[in-house]
């Protein structure tokens, strides 16, 4: 009888990296070959390889390398997909976070915090301690913070069609993955998208052949699945898309937008109608999407389309449309209602409904929907409310009347019994309506000083800020812009306005750009802006190496948040096994660099 021999078992991460070796040759054949093995590997596998190129440089170097985690964050470790239009069975939740501001006194500029202890953000060497960023040259190590992404990319304009479709197909996938939407749209992919309506347009003076109107058919969809993946107002664990105003201002509604809402392929419509959906939850798109009538095009895709649209139960998943019935615009709302509508025709998705609703509060936005001028979004809103067997409350109040009477009281001297003072100008306000909106005004008023004077003086507060605080508390929202936003952070964390400061953490979301970054990332680390300082952080970790050398890097960012960046820096290039292996995959440097230890 012959003894089994144990052949070693393949490793599916160095069967993954083999494949991205192939789409960075210059061989078609090869590249296809690596494009359709990638869609076969595992995604999770396939998203760290490409979000962390360190993993993919240590595995280069060490195959069948077995590991015991493959990052240091818990996201990895999930193969479900992003917020996105990925296969018909795909789905994916939603979280909302929040964070607290604790109390001080109004006179008195608010503390700063020092960022996180660097230490708790770099994994330690299971055999051995790795040296500290201090010791090694970071600067060596640059390549390996270049990602694949970006030849991956530019396959997308392939001239050999089999490769561009796959490519294509490819990042349609892994755009729906939330790990890489912000990446993809650094690395370019929005300027290739671009570049294939001009593309486009070109083959409407071409006779084509049938295979090339397929293929052209295919590069369309694909297109636009990538779009509406990077375009989505929300994450998978609640985070805002930090890209949407730069993506509106690459003027991809009238390039794009515009003409693929008339598209013959329903397809192409459907994901061109929601992408405008998600980019109209940001107000700052507001202006653009109105002058371009784009919400016309909204509407004109449910009122063109039969009420049972089967396409639509195939295509679409949940959470990019619960979000969509809070928007201002009935078109809007009526489209996210049409898809909410179709999915629950199917009973495999009316729980998953069901429980979207309760968690979102969706419920409560399809009783106010209810109450629409809109005809046919209450329509829709009925069918939806009797399809779940909920009944709208017997009492309701009218919060929006409630909203727009107090606005008429904001700054307004009529009753008013205290002033502020801030820069010299008088801002007017009634004590009983800010202590009932703010718990730090209501202990100024109680038991403060402040509590038996009419006129306070607030020497540090700005008037704008003090001016942006109280049209908060008098009429749920402030305007916000770049010349505000900072101050108005800074005391909506004084005053422990959560609402208030998530807005303003929202707005500098958007506007992160090379000069910035630094100030932004000191802002939401001094007031515990977590989400933002995430978002701040990895943007000067992609671009480290031109953010660097600045001015502002230099003179205004903390030593504190200087060595929190450069230790994610170095868990990046920091293999999980603890060693900092430099694997220049070069021309130049056929030769790997020696491990420093």
């Amino acid at each position: 009888m012959m003894a089994e021999t144990n052949e070693p078992e393949t490793d599916p991460i160095s069967e993954a990296v083999g494949f991205i070796e192939n789409i960075l040759s210059n061989n078609s054949d090869q590249q296809y070959q690596g494009l359709k093995g990638l869609m076969l590997c595992s995604t999770s596998h396939v998203v760290e390889l490409f979000k962390n190129p360190s993993f993919y440089y240590h595995i280069k170097r060490h195959p069948n390398h077995k590991f015991t985690h493959l990052s240091t964050s818990s996201n990895s470790q999930q193969q479900q997909s992003g917020i996105g239009v990925t296969s018909p069975t795909s789905s994916s939740t939603t979280d909302s976070s929040s964070d607290s501001s604790p109390s001080t006194s109004p006179k008195s500029s608010p503390p700063n915090n020092s960022c996180s202890s660097p230490s708790s953000n770099h994994s330690s060497s299971p055999t051995s301690s790795p040296p500290k960023y201090s010791e090694i040259d970071l600067g060596r190590l640059k390549k390996k913070k270049r990602s694949h992404i970006k030849n991956l990319i530019d396959l997308c304009l392939s001239e050999t069609k089999k490769v561009q479709s796959a490519a294509l197909r490819l990042l349609w996938h892994l755009s729906a993955q939330a790990d890489l939407k912000v990446l993809l749209f650094e690395e370019g992919v929005l300027d290739k998208l671009k570049m294939l309506m001009v593309n486009d347009e070109k083959y409407n003076f071409e006779l084509d052949s049938r295979q090339n109107g397929v293929h052209r058919s295919e590069v369309q969809l694909a297109s636009s699945a990538i779009l509406q993946n990077i375009t989505e107002y929300k994450f998978e664990r609640g985070e805002i898309n930090p890209n949407q105003v730069k993506i509106v201002n690459e003027g991809i509604v009238e390039l794009i937008l515009l003409p693929r809402s008339k598209s013959q392929d329903k397809r192409v419509q459907f994901l061109t109608t929601l992408t405008i959906a998600n980019l109209s939850m940001n107000e700052e798109n507001h202006q653009v999407l109105d002058r371009c009538q784009a919400f016309d095009f909204v509407e004109q895709f449910v009122t063109t389309n039969s009420l049972h649209m089967d396409l639509v139960c195939h295509w679409i998943t949940l959470q990019p449309h619960i979000p969509l019935l809070h928007s201002k615009y009935p078109q809007v709302q009526l489209f996210a209602l049409y898809c909410l509508y179709n999915l629950m025709r199917n009973d495999q998705y009316k729980v998953e409904v069901w429980k979207g609703l309760s968690v979102n509060n969706g419920v409560q936005s399809i009783f106010l929907l209810l109450h629409s001028s809109h005809p046919k979004v209450v329509e829709l809103a009925r069918k939806i409310a009797d399809q779940l067997q909920i009944e709208e409350p017997s009492v309701t109040v009218n919060t929006t009347k409630i909203g727009t009477d107090l606005k008429k009281l904001f700054n307004n001297s009529e009753f008013s019994d205290v002033c502020f003072v801030c820069d010299d100008k008088k801002l007017y306000a009634h004590k009983a309506i800010c202590a009932s909106r703010c718990e730090q005004m209501r202990a100024m008023f109680t038991w403060g000083r402040e509590s038996k004077e009419q006129e306070i003086t607030l020497p540090h507060i700005p008037y704008q800020a003090m001016y942006g605080v109280l049209e908060y508390i008098y009429c749920g929202l402030a305007t916000i812009n770049w010349e505000n936003a900072c101050d108005l952070l800074q005391w909506a964390d004084f005053f422990s306005l959560a609402g208030l400061k998530s807005s303003c953490e929202f707005y500098l979301w958007h506007y992160i750009d090379l000069e910035n970054a630094p100030i932004i990332l000191s802002v939401a680390d001094r007031y515990r802006c977590i989400q933002l300082r995430n978002v701040c952080a990895n943007f000067v970790i992609r671009n480290w190496d031109k953010i660097k050398d600045t001015e502002n890097w230099i003179n205004q960012v903390s030593p504190d948040i200087k060595d929190f960046i450069l230790d994610k820096i170095y868990s990046l290039i920091t293999c999980s096994c603890g060693c900092v292996c430099n694997c220049i995959d070069d021309s130049t440097n056929p030769k790997p660099l020696d491990a420093e230890s």
